[in-house]
């Protein structure tokens, strides 16, 4: 199988995959998981799969970052499909997609879903602020 991540560019990434070029629009993307140097890519209203030879931080950075959050060492979300998130024991948060999915959100990438909220502080929409305090106040225990 050959695989490869190719240049983001005009609001589309291009995947080679399965001896295809994939052109994925950006927003259609709902979330990578990685593992190893192997990197799957959720897309489309029916949630298929691509599986793609590279690493997760490659991909990342080949991702907008005012879209995209890493948000554990395996998973990156695409931000605006958050629809729920729950405070666990353990420090950690599960997210919800609008897709339904199931996404923990790790102690250590906490930061970068709090930076990203905060960066939305002019927000005519009122659950931000209330998601930014959901991170930063006391675990449940």
């Amino acid at each position: 199988m050959s695989v490869a991540l190719l240049e983001n560019s005009s609001g589309r990434l291009s995947l080679k995959a399965d001896g295809k070029l994939h052109f994925l629009p950006i927003e259609s993307i709902h979330c990578v998981k990685g593992s190893g140097n192997y990197v799957e890519f959720i897309v489309g209203t029916n949630a298929r799969s691509l599986l793609v030879r590279e690493t997760l931080t490659v991909v990342e950075k080949a991702l907008d970052s005012s879209l995209f959050i890493r948000v554990h060492r395996s998973f990156i979300v695409n931000a605006r499909l958050i629809a729920e998130m729950k405070r666990l024991y353990t420090g950690e948060y599960r997210l919800t997609l609008c897709t339904g999915e199931s996404l923990t959100l790790s102690r250590g990438y906490k930061h970068n879903l709090l930076r990203f909220l905060q960066s939305y502080s002019g927000s005519r929409s009122s659950h931000i602020p209330r998601l930014a305090r959901l991170l930063t106040g006391p675990s449940i225990a």
